[in-house]
């Protein structure tokens, strides 16, 4: 009771056991959810105790690439509004995705420039103070099918070019880390043919066709 009491900042409620607790909560969450019943109107935000750093390395390797540059990382969905709008500042090599208490669900959409096959691996930072036996390593990820074939017909892509790469990582109502699409994004010129403008006659109607 003391150490809650000194990691809450106040007194501990005596005026509810953990049994009902837990029963009146699930009875609650089953009337919100039930269309035969109406409750009061209030939200329950989720969110995560600990941090998640996302890093990245090429399948080659294992390390991270020279010059491969820093990912830019955009945040989507109510969790977004719920952070205050902050995106996290993508690192060289690692990035923390998800700070602690981030609201749940939250996706986030990630910018990266590869060339070549890369892993994605998720982990809790050393700062993050998981419970005594907690494994660092949460998951690893691979996004492979670079680089793009060159459609027939068309000159293939220059030694070294990158491909802009999204990738979208999503932490769901459960709290559970997941990939859930990765994108290959390819730009081209293309020259558009406009049709050319039909003659009129000169008194403003079109020219009669020929005989």
């Amino acid at each position: 009771v003391n150490t809650l009491k000194a990691w809450l900042g106040r007194d501990v409620s005596r005026t509810l056991n953990q049994d009902e607790a837990v029963a009146r909560g699930c009875a609650l969450q089953g009337a919100m959810l039930s269309p035969a019943f109406r409750v009061r109107d209030f939200s329950i935000n989720e969110v995560t105790m600990y941090p998640i750093n996302l890093s990245w390395a090429t399948a080659a390797d294992g390390a991270a690439a020279d010059g491969e540059g820093a990912m830019e990382v955009d945040e989507t969905g109510a969790a977004a509004e719920g952070n205050g709008g902050a995106k996290p500042a993508g690192g060289a090599g690692g990035s923390e995705l998800f700070s602690k208490f981030n609201a749940m669900p939250s996706t986030k959409m990630l910018t990266l420039y590869r060339n070549s096959t890369f892993q994605l691996a998720a982990s809790y930072p050393e700062s993050a103070n998981t419970p005594a036996g907690t494994l660092a390593k949460i998951a690893d990820f691979s996004v492979s099918g670079l680089p793009l074939a060159a459609k027939a017909g068309e000159a293939p892509p220059a030694e070294g070019a990158k491909t802009k790469c999204k990738v979208k990582v999503r932490l769901d109502p459960n709290g559970l880390l997941v990939v859930e699409s990765a994108q290959a994004i390819e730009e081209r010129d293309v020259e558009v043919w406009e049709d050319a403008p039909k003659e009129e006659a000169a008194g403003g109607a079109a020219a009669p066709a020929a005989a």
